[in-house]
């Protein structure tokens, strides 16, 4: 498994993590997954919504989807950072 993050300060700082383990050649249950993780650790405007929650897992829950919504010049350039990182990480390690 690879873990790799990165905390990127601007106005405001955020730290963007993936963990992946790579295409394992298999379905949800027997293949790859891919984790990735949003921390506000200082001044980040960031909002969540989960659509439809169908499962009651303590750690994670089932849904249709999720929005996030990043408010500010500084969380977007953050954001923009964060997600070149994850598919840079993504695409090299397959």
């Amino acid at each position: 498994m690879r873990n790799v993050s990165i905390t990127i300060t601007d106005a405001c700082v955020t730290t963007f993590k993936v963990s992946h383990n790579g295409l394992q050649g298999g379905d949800a249950s027997h293949g790859g997954f891919v984790e990735i993780e949003i921390d506000n650790v200082s001044s980040t405007n960031l909002k969540v919504a989960v659509k439809q929650v169908f499962d009651t897992n303590p750690d994670y829950k089932e849904c249709t989807g999720v929005k996030l919504k990043f408010a500010g010049d500084a969380e977007r350039n953050n954001l923009i950072e964060g997600l070149e990182l994850i598919l840079h990480e993504l695409k090299k390690n397959q």
